[in-house]
């Protein structure tokens, strides 16, 4: 594309980044977050949100975090990648502040964002938070748990050992979770 003299736009760079990520290309993402600013398309909420995942997914979480907020919008899809980031990297307390911050601020969380926040409790290993947020999640957000929920939900409590639990949970939801014993 350069070679050519076409400068690429915004959606170029969140593919670009969202390849880097799945290379774990730390060292390419940082040159192409240089040319982001120098095209002056650091702004674009859809690459941001490909910057902070690309960021997460190479565990560069402090990098991910000063992406965010940099950030000069953001959106569900950008608030998600940060929890999930700072979840899946030790960092499960500091997700859920982050998801109080994103409700303070009025974004509604949707279905994703409640994964990410039930990972980011199986991660840490804080069972009580997960099953508030998990009774959270029709109660007060309408919406309903899907397999995925249930998958994470059911394994934290097996791993604290909380089987019983986990088993009345399974019996309770096995026609629509039948997929998980395969």
């Amino acid at each position: 594309m350069q070679h050519e003299g076409t400068k690429p736009c915004d959606f170029t760079f969140a593919g670009v980044f969202t390849a880097c990520a799945t290379l774990r290309a730390l060292r390419h993402s940082h040159q192409l977050h240089s040319q982001l600013i120098q095209l002056g398309l650091h702004s674009s909420i859809s690459a941001g949100n490909a910057w902070v995942t690309m960021y997460a997914r190479c565990g560069a979480v402090d990098a991910a975090h000063q992406a965010f907020r940099t950030m000069t919008q953001a959106d569900s899809v950008s608030w998600n990648a940060l929890v999930a980031a700072l979840g899946q990297h030790g960092h499960g307390e500091e997700a859920l502040k982050l998801f109080a911050q994103m409700l303070h601020k009025g974004i509604e969380p949707d279905r994703i964002t409640l994964l990410t926040v039930l990972s980011a409790c199986n991660h840490a290993g804080l069972v009580e938070e997960e099953c508030k947020y998990f009774e959270s999640m029709s109660k007060e957000y309408g919406i309903r748990p899907g397999s995925d929920h249930y998958a994470r939900f059911i394994d934290l409590l097996g791993r604290a050992g909380r089987i019983t639990e986990a088993k009345e949970i399974i019996d309770r939801c096995l026609p629509s979770l039948i997929h998980l014993y395969g």
